[in-house]
């Protein structure tokens, strides 16, 4: 007659599908934010840290060309170029590190909000109140006449040299801009994939451990013994029956 094992030679299996089961049940968990999208976010670092040091050194060179050029009125252009060349030079600063180093998403975020909108005003800036003009070769004779005079051809040419480099500086500073605000938004992204928000629907008390599971309400009940007043005189009475009796028989003894 065959054993019980060899009628039922699948007993073991069905242990190890239970645990198998149990495994399934459990949530995996997700992967951190800046595992999300690391190789464009990379190469867009990449492009935006040599774009900031090289327009960083064009906007110094134009700076120094509006200085030392053959200009009459220059008003806020050096002002507006050396702006921007600050912006752009801090950018660099920010950026490069994150080339071969993890820093937390949060700093990231705020440095590419922050870095984003100064850039875009000081790049705007540039063709708004700093765009070299005709008052670069105005010139005027002197007194007592006090009238206009030609534009000398070095300072036309002097001047369309700087107008060129500004140009670029701040073409490719709002291109800088964009490139932060499309790393803002892959960032964002990376972080809505992380789920936060699941696990927490009750607030600060689930993550530290506490989970509520309701209360319970005790009442107990009890019955007091009512004594009439005259039953509570006449104990009185016999307790002080009883403690004179004993003094008495005290001073008969003595």
């Amino acid at each position: 007659m065959p054993g019980r094992s060899e009628n039922t030679p699948f007993l073991a299996d069905n242990d190890h599908s239970d645990n198998y089961d149990e495994t399934e049940s459990h949530v995996t968990k997700t992967s951190p934010a800046n595992a999300h999208f690391k190789r464009p976010i990379k190469i867009l670092t990449i492009f935006i840290s040599l774009f900031s040091i090289s327009i960083f050194g064009l906007l110094i060179a134009s700076y120094v060309l509006i200085q030392v050029g053959p200009f009459q009125y220059t008003y806020s252009s050096p002002d507006r170029v050396r702006d921007l060349a600050i912006c752009l030079f801090v950018n660099f600063i920010l950026s490069a590190p994150t080339i071969f180093l993890q820093i937390p998403i949060t700093i990231n975020l705020a440095v590419h909000i922050a870095m984003s909108i100064v850039i875009f005003v000081f790049s705007g800036e540039i063709f708004w109140n700093g765009w070299p003009g005709t008052n670069f070769c105005r010139r005027w004779n002197n007194y007592p006449d006090y009238k206009p005079l030609p534009e000398t051809l070095e300072c036309r040419q002097a001047r369309d040299v700087v107008r060129i480099m500004m140009g670029i500086s701040a073409g490719f500073g709002i291109i800088i801009g964009l490139q932060l605000l499309t790393m803002l938004l892959l960032r964002l992204i990376a972080i809505t994939r992380t789920r936060f928000w699941e696990g927490k629907k009750y607030g600060n008390f689930e993550g530290s451990g506490w989970q509520p599971t309701g209360f319970t309400v005790q009442f107990t009940l009890g019955v007091l013994k009512q004594e009439t007043p005259g039953a509570g005189v006449s104990k009185k009475a016999k307790a002080v029956d009883t403690s004179s009796g004993g003094e008495e028989g005290r001073l008969i003894e003595t």
